[in-house]
């Protein structure tokens, strides 16, 4: 109750300044022959005073957001071992809050900040994505090459569908169930959208009906070298598809993912061990988490006990020198 009226104060307080510029600034204006103008002035400049104070150059910023992530990745280790001494000991999902107040998806936190705006793609709910810099994609020139890979469209290709209508980058998508991307969106970017009703896996398996691949060795069949933007719903087989890759390509290689958009599926197939040990390796990679938020449809729909098993993240590669955020190609 005392952190709830706290919370109240703070806000009243804040309202009251709020309250009291403004009264103060209209009855400045009043004695001015153009008060418009003399408001407009001195809201400019209030504005601008606060905006150069924060600026920084784009170095110094993302020098920051990689100290934000690291103490993140500090915090993870010192709760775990603080907490249960190992990973192995810990639920995913606690059910004593005094024992343990988070979920295993507040150990590994959006911590690193996205350096441009960040905007939500597709529609709302499931299916809608968030993106990292978008208008770096939607302003990149036409007639570059931009690639995007899209696996797992479960039948709403709202957020394929956005991408190709405010980028110019060519799209390959693939799904294990759906043996059509979607009749209108081919039509209208025949040279752009590429579909194969196939799955994507930590092995390669063209004997199977459909067939499974590995990223690399798509990429490998496509001609591609790089990918902008990998977008992943692929009910568990994230793990070891993104494993396969990262095997295939020793360090200090590079990942040739300049952004990962992917949901989580924490099933009973993995444990929080196994599961910090995958993301520590795409961390490894210089992968950096921008953006999280829960999918609450596993809560609401009663997929494992009301645990919310469904996670989507956002993360960008900074060790990635074709990156379109960080280099601009």
């Amino acid at each position: 109750m005392v952190l709830v009226n706290g919370r109240i104060v703070l806000r009243l307080l804040s309202l009251t300044a709020a309250v009291v510029f403004v009264m103060a600034l209209i009855s400045l204006a009043g004695k001015h022959a153009n008060p418009k103008a003399w408001f407009d002035t001195r809201l400019q400049r209030f504005c601008s005073m606060h905006v150069s104070e924060s600026h920084v150059s784009f170095a110094e910023f993302t020098a920051w957001a990689e100290f934000t992530w690291a103490k993140s990745v500090q915090q993870r280790h010192h709760r775990i071992i603080q907490d249960y001494g190992d990973a192995s000991r810990m639920p995913a999902f606690p059910f004593h809050y005094e024992q343990s107040p988070y979920t295993i998806w507040d150990l590994v936190p959006a911590s690193y900040s996205c350096p441009y705006n960040v905007e939500r793609i597709g529609r709302l709910g499931d299916g809608g994505h968030w993106v990292c810099g978008m208008s770096k994609y939607t302003a990149f020139p036409k007639d570059r090459q931009c690639v995007i890979y899209s696996f797992g469209l479960r039948g709403d290709v709202s957020f394929e569908q956005e991408m190709l209508d405010r980028t110019g980058c060519e799209m390959w998508a693939y799904d294990f169930y759906m043996d059509a991307f979607g009749k209108q969106l081919e039509e209208a970017n025949p040279d752009r959208v590429h579909f194969q009703l196939a799955g994507v896996g930590g092995e390669t398996d063209t004997s199977l009906d459909p067939p499974m691949y590995t990223i690399e060795d798509l990429m490998a069949k496509n001609e591609h070298e790089y990918i902008d933007i990998l977008k992943m719903d692929v009910e568990f087989s994230e793990f070891e598809s993104l494993d396969a890759l990262h095997k295939s390509i020793p360090l200090p290689g590079e990942l040739p993912i300049g952004q990962l958009i992917i949901q989580i599926h924490f099933f009973n197939q993995i444990g929080p061990k196994e599961f910090l040990q995958w993301w520590e390796r795409l961390e490894e990679r210089g992968l950096r988490p921008t953006w999280s938020e829960p999918s609450l449809v596993a809560v609401t729909v009663n997929l494992s006990k009301k645990d919310p098993i469904l996670a989507d993240y956002t993360m960008i590669n900074t060790q990635d020198s074709r990156s379109l955020l960080f280099h601009g190609r």
